[in-house]
């Protein structure tokens, strides 16, 4: 059985989260920060953490080693988009699996492994 989950803009910056409401990052920069805080989101919707084991739905969607490297070659400290951030003033989350389970689930393969 396939399906889809709809997703909805309802971030104060663009981008898409799956659901009605704001994902958990949006709901902690939004609720328990009193400071302005800028928000990098290198997440691609549908990706699986590295696409050579588990293929996202698309060829375009960036895997998270892709998204990791993009962040490292970009704006990691002494690259060329470095904002300033600093381990006082930024939060890093990452939600990682859901996709190469959903995924995975109609490929062939022993289940019990």
């Amino acid at each position: 059985m396939d399906f889809l989950i709809p997703c909805y803009l309802v971030s104060h910056y663009p981008g898409q989260t799956c659901g009605l409401v704001n994902n958990w990052v949006d709901w902690t920069i939004a609720t328990l920060n009193s400071t302005f805080i800028a928000t990098y989101d290198y997440a691609y919707g549908g990706a699986t953490i590295d696409a050579n084991l588990v293929k996202p739905f698309t060829p375009t969607v960036k895997s998270l080693i892709d998204q990791v490297n993009d962040f490292g070659n970009y704006t990691a400290v002494g690259r060329p988009y470095y904002p300033g951030y600093t381990s006082h003033n930024s939060i890093w989350a990452f939600w990682i699996g859901i996709n190469d389970i959903q995924n995975s689930f109609h490929e062939p393969g022993d289940r019990d492994a």
